[in-house]
């Protein structure tokens, strides 16, 4: 899915949350990928092999952790400029 705007398209927050989770998505996907490879590693006695398959998590998990608070954050942002929008019509 290509969710890349028109070079001249404006960037919405709506557009910037959905472009965080494809990618959080696809990085989770790549995570439980590497997990799984380990466990079938272990299961065929290869700690070593198995370890150094998850090693990748130790820099793949904060980055997803930045992901999902910079799409909560984009949000939270989203509905605080929206009740202060309403508080200022009223």
């Amino acid at each position: 899915m290509n969710t890349i705007p028109e070079p001249d398209a404006p960037i919405t927050t709506d557009g910037a949350i959905l472009a965080n989770l494809e990618v959080l998505d696809q990085m989770l996907a790549h995570a439980r990928n590497l997990v799984g490879e380990a466990s079938e590693a272990m299961h065929a006695g290869r700690r070593n092999l198995a370890i150094g398959t998850i090693a990748g998590l130790e820099q793949l998990l904060p980055e997803i952790e930045a992901l999902y608070r910079t799409a909560l954050i984009l949000l939270r942002t989203q509905c605080t400029q929206s009740t202060i929008g309403e508080r200022t019509r009223t």
